[in-house]
C-alpha cells in the first residue's frame, strides 16, 4: 500500500532529522528542515490518496510530525489541496474527470456507492469538501 512506502520514507528522513538535532540547531532551523525535506514526501499527491487510507494509517503517517512538535496543521493543507484540485477539474472542460463534477441546484452531486473504498476515494471526498459551506 502507498501509505506504507510513504511512512518508510518519512521515517528515514526523521532519522536524519534526529541526527541533525544533535548539532543543537535553532527551532527555526528544525522547522525549515522538516518543511523542506520531510513534508514534501507526505504531501506529494496526498490529495489523491490520503483520505482513502484508514484512520490508523493516517495517524501513523502524522505521528512523527507530532513527535517533532511540527505545529503546522497538515490535514488542513491536504484538505485545501483536495478542494483546489477538484476546482481545477471542474473548471477545466477538457479534463477527463470534469463530468464527475455535476452541479445540482445548490451543490455538487455525488454518485451513489455501497462500497467504503469508493466513498473514501478522491472524487466523493472532493465533492463532500466542495459542498461544505466554507468551500467555493
Amino acid at each position: 500500500m502507498n501509505s506504507d512506502e510513504v511512512f518508510k520514507k518519512i521515517k528515514s528522513r526523521f532519522y536524519a532529522f534526529y541526527k541533525f538535532k544533535s548539532f543543537d540547531p535553532s527551532s527555526k532551523q528544525c522547522h525549515y528542515f522538516i518543511q523542506s525535506l520531510i513534508l514534501p514526501i507526505l504531501l506529494y499527491n496526498s490529495e489523491l490518496w490520503f483520505y482513502s487510507c484508514t484512520a490508523g494509517d493516517r495517524h501513523l503517517l502524522l505521528r512523527p510530525f507530532e513527535r517533532a512538535n511540527f505545529t503546522s496543521d497538515i490535514e488542513d493543507i491536504i484538505h485545501q489541496k483536495v478542494v483546489h484540485t477538484a476546482e481545477n477539474f471542474y473548471n477545466d472542460q477538457d479534463h477527463i474527470l470534469n463530468p464527475c463534477y455535476t452541479r445540482g441546484r445548490r451543490s455538487f452531486i455525488s454518485a451513489k456507492s455501497r462500497t467504503t473504498r469508493y466513498r473514501n476515494s478522491f472524487i466523493p471526498t472532493s465533492i463532500r469538501f466542495l459542498n461544505e459551506p466554507s468551500a467555493t
